[in-house]
């Protein structure tokens, strides 16, 4: 697990008709000049993704993009790896999918609904369980975590889910002040790994010729 503070860009992703797929973009820029390169998962998630879904980019203050993913109709996603999924959660009615680029590799997400409780099962591309997200109570997180969290974030409690990724196990809190909303990743010792603001973003890319 990558422990960094840094920006989580969540990226309207409405209009995704095609992009370049060339690092850079390159085309006509407006008010200013070369900011920089963009890479190229940002472009293939905007191609594949849903065009009325949401990209989130990950990056820290360096500038480095360390996780990027899109939403796709869960059609996308490839047999084996709902399958996979499917029998890890021991069935359910799927809600949703998304497709990510990570530090480890590209992963599916397949999102859940089972017994009133809202599951994400991550995938990769082999059919391999990854990672797991299970929404929770805030009475069922342990003490030490949510005291971290809350002291580490403005606003008020929203949710808390219990991550499971390879044998680590973290917690996913988020808040909301006004219409914010920040999110930390604690571990279960309450060391508050990442404390970031969602930023809601529009993101846009050159058509396909």
């Amino acid at each position: 697990m990558i422990k960094r503070v840094g920006i989580l860009l969540s990226v309207l992703a409405t209009g995704m008709l095609g992009a370049c797929g060339t690092s850079g973009g390159g085309g006509h820029h407006h008010g200013g000049g070369n900011y920089g390169s963009v890479s190229d998962a940002v472009y293939h998630l905007y191609d594949v993704g849903r065009t009325d879904g949401v990209m989130e980019i990950q990056a820290d203050r360096s500038g480095t993009i360390y996780h990027v993913e899109a939403d796709i109709h869960p059609h996308q996603v490839p047999i084996h790896v709902m399958k996979a999924a499917m029998d890890r959660a021991g069935g359910g009615q799927v809600t949703g999918a998304e497709i990510e680029y990570r530090t480890e590799g590209m992963a599916y997400e397949v999102k859940l609904e089972k017994d009133g409780i809202d599951w994400e099962i991550v995938v990769d591309e082999d059919g391999n369980i990854v990672g797991t997200e299970e929404e929770i109570r805030r009475q069922d997180a342990p003490a030490n975590v949510m005291d971290a969290a809350l002291a580490a974030l403005p606003g008020h409690f929203k949710s808390v889910e219990i991550v499971t990724a390879g044998d680590e196990v973290m917690y996913h809190v988020k808040t909301q002040d006004g219409g914010a909303s920040y999110k930390a990743v604690v571990g279960v010792d309450g060391s508050v790994w990442l404390a970031v603001r969602e930023a809601r973003a529009e993101l846009e890319i050159p058509l396909n010729p």
